[in-house]
């Protein structure tokens, strides 16, 4: 009975660390005086990329996306306190279907990439501050 019961934990651990081992969708990140630069890469973790953050004042939280021809993304942003701003750009990409849900304190949009390839910036900004949640996800 005993050894059932570790051998029953030791599983529950080791599918606790594969999850916890996940690849990282960060390929990059560099933080500057008043910029946070984060690269991000979906080939490495097709699950949906969050990232929970406070942003304020002159600074400013940029998210890289790598994307190819035909991908598309779903980018939402979440107040959780303040107001949050952002917007989204890139060479070579269609954005389209924004939405803003100011119940739910979202906003949100889609980004095709419609050329070979392209990073997509994500910027976010607030003034004073705010908390928020980002979240993106591959279709």
């Amino acid at each position: 009975m005993f050894y059932t019961f570790i051998k029953a934990l030791s599983i529950c651990f080791f599918f606790a660390w594969l999850v916890a081992c996940a690849p990282s969708h960060v390929i990059r990140h560099t933080e500057a005086l008043s910029r946070d630069y984060t690269y991000i890469d979906f080939s490495r973790n097709p699950k949906p990329f969050q990232h929970q953050d406070i942003v304020g004042g002159e600074h400013e939280s940029l998210f890289k996306v790598l994307g190819f021809q035909g991908e598309r993304f779903s980018v939402v942003l979440k107040s959780i306190d303040g107001e949050i701003m952002y917007f989204v750009d890139g060479d070579q990409i269609l954005i389209s279907n924004y939405f803003d849900s100011a119940e739910q304190k979202e906003r949100g949009e889609e980004v095709e990439i419609i050329g070979q390839d392209s990073w997509f910036i994500i910027s976010v900004y607030a003034h004073p501050y705010a908390e928020y949640l980002l979240t993106v996800t591959k279709l």
